[in-house]
Formats: C-alpha cells, sequence, structure tokens
C-alpha cells in the first residue's frame, strides 16, 4: 500500500506506509510546507507501517526543524514510541 497524505492546514494525516519507499514524498511536503510555516501536525494513527529508515529519517527531520524554530508534533497510535525514542537519544 502507499503512503496517502492529506493536508488541512498544519494537519497531516498519513495513511499507509511509511517506509523507505514513500518517505522521500512526506519529507518535500514537510519541507514545502515548514518554508512559510513554523509547526506541523502528522497524524500516523492510520500508518500500517513504518520502517527504521523512516523512524530514523524523522528524528533527523524533527532535530533540524527544531533548530530552525520549527515544531514537528506525531500524533496518533505508535506515536508513543516515537518520542520515546526521541527522549532514548536525549532530544527531547
Amino acid at each position: 500500500m502507499s503512503l496517502q497524505i492529506t493536508n488541512k492546514q498544519n494537519y497531516f494525516h498519513l495513511k499507509g506506509n511509511l517506509n523507505f519507499k514513500t518517505f522521500s514524498g512526506l519529507k518535500i511536503a514537510i519541507k514545502t510546507f515548514l518554508k512559510n510555516n513554523n509547526n506541523i501536525v502528522l497524524d500516523i494513527n492510520e500508518v500500517t507501517e513504518i520502517d527504521t529508515f523512516t523512524v530514523n529519517s524523522l528524528i533527523n527531520l524533527y532535530t533540524k526543524t527544531s533548530k530552525s524554530n520549527k515544531a514537528i508534533r506525531i500524533q496518533g497510535f505508535g506515536a508513543k514510541d516515537f518520542y520515546d525514542e526521541l527522549d532514548y537519544r536525549n532530544i527531547i
């Protein structure tokens, strides 16, 4: 299954597989959006697959954007695991 991204203001709803093949499209959407906005919410509640590459890539993107006074928030099922990983790596 591919990744579907729907955007309403700063809220990006993700549905499908979030992996090495689909991450580049999400990354482009996030970077484009954050050029003119300060924060974004990624709803991963309907993400059916997420691989290690994507978790690491999201963490890198999260770190880079926070250094630029931008914010990426992750919500939905699995978001706690993401934030636990950030905490484990002493990022938050």
